[in-house]
């Protein structure tokens, strides 16, 4: 009987390409072309989808520091750069700061706020509005419910200032922040345990940057006004305009004292950069594709003797 031949695979002729590998092929080729779609979809300035990664272009600067431990050169320095950045820029000195204004900031659509504000422990920011009878009764409930604190510049001096607590911008303030830049210049903004940060991201604000303990006033100034030249000017994420101005400035020479942001997740916060102002937004790939996937699932400053606590 003749013996049966074993069946034989047939190999490709060289120079084509075998069935399974084209398949692999054209799948990647889709993958690729599918994420070039996503990302010219949501880039677009005319799409209506496009990533929240929008910045208002105005900026605030409030000074409430400037009663007591004034520097035009800072308010001239920082106003340069952001207005070379294309922000209007809004100066608001000590005797604007008050309990209402706080309550009324994020309605007024800042894409930058700059606290030149001192602060106490868990980082509560100073009004100069002074505790006063009136004033007092009026804010009672608030006071009682932590969200104003009776604060003082220094405790022998008789005076006393009401100062803004975080169950204040949790409770209180009006409206919400649009992906702000939070930049607290007071001591103890981000010392661990304090809850001023979360606060701010939960009333919108896209970041938070302040010190992770106390500060001297002129340290604060010199690294803030860096830390504007990297951001604005030279476009750098938060997460590398904060290391670049800790590499130049350097800790607090008294206090050892770094800057820091919030949060560091996601990772998005760090990652953010100062919007093109031709778009209103940021042509970074991985924020595309990470909101087209996941947007349905994710719903001390005191002055003594210079010193700032």
């Amino acid at each position: 009987m003749a013996r049966l031949r074993g069946h034989r695979k047939t190999k490709a002729p060289r120079g084509m390409v075998s069935k399974k590998r084209l398949t692999y092929m054209v799948i990647a080729v889709a993958s690729v072309v599918s994420l070039i779609f996503i990302y010219i979809i949501f880039s677009s300035p005319n799409s209506q989808q496009t990533v929240d990664n929008t910045l208002p272009m105005k900026a605030a600067i409030i000074d409430q520091l400037n009663a007591t431990y004034p520097n035009s050169t800072f308010r001239q320095t920082a106003t340069s750069i952001l207005e070379s950045g294309r922000f209007n820029v809004t100066y608001f000195d000590d005797k604007s700061v008050t309990v209402s204004f706080y309550k009324n900031l994020p309605t007024y659509g800042f894409g930058i706020i700059i606290f030149r504000v001192h602060s106490t422990e868990k980082a509560t920011l100073f009004t100069s509005e002074r505790n006063e009878t009136a004033t007092y009764l009026e804010y009672l409930d608030m006071l009682y419910n932590d969200q104003l604190s009776i604060v003082a510049y220094d405790e022998s001096l008789p005076e006393r200032y009401f100062g803004v607590r975080s169950a204040f911008v949790r409770d209180i303030m009006n409206g919400r922040f649009q992906n702000t830049i939070i930049i607290n210049m007071g001591c103890d903004g981000l010392k661990s345990g304090t809850t001023m940060a979360p606060a701010f991201i939960n009333r919108g604000a896209k970041v938070y940057v302040s010190w992770n303990g106390t500060v001297l006033a002129n340290q604060t100034d010199q690294a803030t006004t860096m830390l504007l030249r990297y951001l604005v000017q030279q476009k750098f994420s938060v997460r590398n305009a904060v290391e670049k101005t800790m590499q130049t400035v350097g800790p607090d020479p008294e206090f050892s004292s770094v800057l820091m942001y919030y949060p560091l997740y996601p990772l998005s916060a760090g990652d953010f950069v100062i919007p093109s102002i031709q778009t209103g937004t940021t042509a970074n790939l991985v924020d595309v594709i990470a909101v087209a996937y996941f947007k349905k699932q994710t719903n001390c400053l005191v002055t003594n003797h210079n010193v700032l606590t």
